[in-house]
């Protein structure tokens, strides 16, 4: 007999499945980055740049942001009301 090696958490994951949930899940951990970014000044990874969080925000909302803090204050105002909908 077979013992079960799945992880606990494997089994709480939830899957997601279609390119609105994606999109929705990348939203979401796009507009907590950027608020990392502007508490503490620390980037998530290599890749989530100032401005490649503003080009990724600018995706979702379809409002240019300007490259400054306000800028990424800006879209992470509108990313926060987006997700809230």
């Amino acid at each position: 007999m077979m013992k079960n090696t799945t992880h606990p958490t494997e089994r709480m994951m939830p899957s997601l499945t279609t390119p609105a949930q994606i999109d929705a899940y990348r939203c979401s951990v796009i507009c907590r980055a950027i608020g990392l970014y502007l508490k503490t000044g620390m980037q998530v990874n290599r890749m989530y740049t100032p401005k490649a969080m503003r080009s990724v925000a600018s995706e979702y909302t379809g409002v240019g942001y300007a490259r400054s803090r306000k800028g990424l204050e800006a879209a992470h105002a509108d990313l926060t009301v987006l997700l809230s909908k």
